[in-house]
């Protein structure tokens, strides 16, 4: 799940389903992910979900995103 750096940390994602975002609200809170471009955070979700877990993976500020940020952050997704 792609999300932006904010001016306060981590700014949700507002597509997301109801309990999916849920469940990462722990991850989101704990400051563990702060959406910097290239930041990476497998988690665990709940069992309700059809999705056991998430990777989280910060795209870093909106203004500032290029192809190039989003290729490479996406090929680290799937090293």
């Amino acid at each position: 799940l792609p999300f932006w750096k904010g001016k306060k940390g981590v700014e949700e994602a507002s597509h997301l389903d109801r309990e999916l975002r849920r469940s990462i609200a722990t991850a989101l809170s704990s400051g563990d992910f702060k959406g910097k471009e290239g930041e990476i955070l497998l988690t665990y979700v709940s069992s309700d979900l059809l999705e056991k877990r998430v990777i989280l993976l910060g795209l870093g500020h909106k203004e500032k995103i290029s192809l190039e940020i989003v290729r490479q952050a996406y090929g680290n997704v799937i090293k």
